[in-house]
């Protein structure tokens, strides 16, 4: 059984490591943690393998954490990357506890055809390298939510925003400029 402890000696091997490579090796190390707890997290739920995992497997999960938490707080380079290595290990045992008795939901994603172009909107990057597998060979054009907030944000889209608020429930189905402000010579402010 794993154990959620952790040692750290400041042995003759620390001594060569210059500030670099202490830098690379932790911020490495929190990558990885973080890449596996965001894994965990879409293939679960958000924390909701935590909520999955036994009490005392959750618990040991949890102690890790905040001693991960402290060692960050402490700018503890060696104990920043045990820890992240440990709680690394530490979603491995609670991935594979509630494998026994649960199934992941499956990747969501809406689609749509529009001119001949299919179109699968995701909810984040993790879902986007989820989906290709499943949309291969359909000739895809794949968007996180965060992308189409970006390019309706960028887009002349005030318009339409103010329509969809004066009218709930009305359905966009085109967009079109036939002019621009400075052409408008009336007193209408629309």
């Amino acid at each position: 059984m794993f154990v959620f402890a952790f040692a750290f000696e400041y042995g003759e091997e620390n001594v060569k490591l210059t500030y670099e490579d202490k830098k690379l090796a932790w911020s490495s190390a929190v990558e990885s943690f973080q890449t596996a707890e965001d894994q965990m997290n879409k293939k679960w739920g958000w924390y909701v393998w935590h909520k999955l995992a036994s009490p005392e497997l959750a618990a040991k999960y949890k102690a890790a954490r905040e001693r991960y938490l402290d060692a960050l707080r402490d700018r503890e380079a060696g104990v920043i990357i045990k820890s992240c290595e440990n709680l690394v290990k530490g979603l491995r045992l609670i991935d594979d506890e509630i494998s026994v008795n649960n199934r992941p939901d499956e990747v969501f994603y809406l689609t749509a055809r529009i001119n001949k172009q299919n179109y699968y909107f995701v909810s984040d990057p993790l879902d986007m390298h989820r989906i290709m597998p499943v949309v291969k060979g359909k000739e895809p054009i794949v968007y996180t939510l965060e992308e189409i907030v970006r390019i309706i944000e960028a887009s002349m889209t005030k318009e339409a925003d103010n329509i969809k608020q004066a009218f709930p429930g009305a359905e966009l189905q085109s967009i079109t400029f036939k002019h621009k402000a400075d052409m408008i010579d009336d007193e209408i402010p629309f």
